[in-house]
């Protein structure tokens, strides 16, 4: 049975996330809402209501405020700490360079043996 109550939340629960990572992002890097607002050429008021639940972001806003926060937009979402989304990013940054080398190895030894 689905619990009513809850699922009329959802949409508030995201909403919230959501405004508390902007904070959190803008916090890491010293950014004021005026920076913010700069970096993504929206409004600082605008970035306020974002931050206050009163307003929720279409996509192509979505992605300039994470472009300028440094992260994905799928990262606002995560209910992480700042700590959490930073271990995070560079465990997918390592598997990325790990996927790039076993990837290169692989190919260099398949050439080498192609070549016998």
């Amino acid at each position: 049975m689905v619990n009513k109550k809850r699922e009329a939340q959802t949409p508030a629960r995201i909403q919230e996330l959501l405004a508390k990572s902007i904070k959190e992002a803008r916090g890491r890097l010293n950014l004021t809402q005026e920076g913010l607002a700069e970096r993504t050429g929206l409004t600082t008021s605008f970035i306020g209501e974002v931050e206050i639940c009163r307003k929720f972001p279409r996509p192509r806003t979505l992605q300039r405020i994470s472009d300028a926060l440094g992260l994905k937009p799928y990262e606002l979402f995560l209910e992480s700490s700042g700590k959490e989304l930073v271990r995070h990013k560079l465990f997918s940054k390592i598997l990325v360079e790990l996927k790039a080398k076993i990837g290169k190895e692989l190919e260099d030894t398949l050439l080498r043996y192609s070549r016998r």
